[in-house]
């Protein structure tokens, strides 16, 4: 019995020592990094690609690189998945503006960097000048879940996309033409379309167009030329 009361101390230690390593292996006591690196870099890389003002010079400071901002999904404007850690969610709208004497805060192209954001599906870009952005459809067209997209105000020319649910594109002077061959043809998802402070008009057959976008809950067209 003495024998066995001297071998407990024993056995504590080497169980302590267990779950010492346990925990290390699990990483119990640390924060780890849930960002997939290569979000992480596809969004610096987009960063890179933009310009902004001087006096805006400390915009997207929260994008950054070094080991103490590794978790992208921390970032403001981010959000990733819960449950794959992919990013989901990239919304530059606090950050961008557009001023009365038509001048924008931020400037930049939707670059192919985003593509690396294979997962995005809510992109709001609002107010950002992308008048630069010669082939923006063409890369958007290739993000598989991209549902929500917001671009009011960018100065845009026209888009085409057959899988969105909600779709801003008010304030970028879009005309009939460029607007709605595509729309009625292929956005028979959508539930949610501004298409305000543009130069659309509209007649019978186009109000008809419209009643057949089955999914469709609100429609904002103020501002045009009807």
């Amino acid at each position: 019995m003495a024998r066995w009361f001297t071998q407990i101390p024993l056995l504590l230690l080497l169980l302590l020592l267990l779950l010492l390593h346990l925990a290390e292996y699990l990483g119990v006591g640390e924060a780890r990094t849930r960002c997939i690196q290569s979000d992480r870099e596809a969004l610096l890389h987009f960063k890179r690609s933009l310009r902004h003002d001087l006096e805006n010079q400390n915009l997207l400071s929260s994008l950054g690189d070094g080991e103490a901002k590794a978790e992208c999904c921390h970032w403001d404007g981010i959000r990733c998945s819960d449950t794959s850690g992919r990013v989901v969610m990239l919304d530059l709208s606090p950050w961008t503006s557009y001023d009365v004497i038509g001048s924008w805060s931020l400037r930049g192209n939707i670059s192919s960097s985003l593509l690396g954001l294979r997962y995005l599906n809510y992109l709001d870009l609002s107010f950002m000048d992308l008048s630069e952005a010669n082939d923006w459809i063409q890369l958007l067209y290739q993000l598989p879940y991209l549902k929500n997209l917001l671009l009011p105000d960018c100065n845009l020319p026209g888009f085409n996309s057959a899988s969105l649910s909600v779709l801003d594109l008010s304030g970028n002077n879009l005309s009939s033409v460029s607007v709605y061959p595509w729309l009625f043809k292929y956005n028979h998802s959508l539930a949610y379309l501004n298409l305000s402070s543009n130069k659309l008009g509209v007649s019978t057959e186009t109000l008809e167009d419209f009643g057949e976008m089955s999914a469709l809950e609100s429609l904002r067209l103020r501002n045009n030329r009807f």
